[in-house]
């Protein structure tokens, strides 16, 4: 997960990319499947992890459109 800038996860947001060597020892040569990769377990950990974040609910639309000071374009009025 992308800790922000007060150091906490964000809840949506995941990372995933090359290993480093200082991180995982012997890793970014390559995936090996079969012999339990790091890189494999660690692309499986985050899949289960943002396959367990529950839907995100919509914003409700704004109900009263004199409150809205812009135009169907998005430009102010």
């Amino acid at each position: 997960r992308l800790l922000d800038a007060r150091g906490l996860a964000h809840p949506r947001r995941f990372a995933y990319g090359v290993p480093t060597e200082a991180v995982h020892w012997v890793t970014a040569a390559g995936i090996r499947p079969g012999v339990d990769s790091v890189t494999l377990s660690d692309a499986d950990a985050i899949a289960r992890a943002m396959l367990a974040v529950p839907p995100a609910t919509p914003e409700p639309p704004a109900t009263d459109a004199a409150s809205d000071p812009t135009d169907l374009t998005g430009v102010p009025i």
